[in-house]
């Protein structure tokens, strides 16, 4: 997920809560949660105008 989320513009790795994330610009949109804490959280919106 790394190498492909690397690709994408602005996209910089990170911290969040202590586990390595991905933000763009600033903002986390992914991290990555030991085994026990659930795995991987990815954080995203939805543009219901587009719906």
């Amino acid at each position: 997920m790394v190498e492909l989320a690397r690709e994408l513009p602005e996209v910089e790795e990170s911290t969040w809560y202590r586990t390595p994330a991905l933000k763009v610009t600033g903002k986390g949109f992914a991290r990555l949660r030991g085994e026990a804490d659930g795995g991987l959280v990815v954080m995203c919106t939805v543009d219901c105008t587009k719906c």
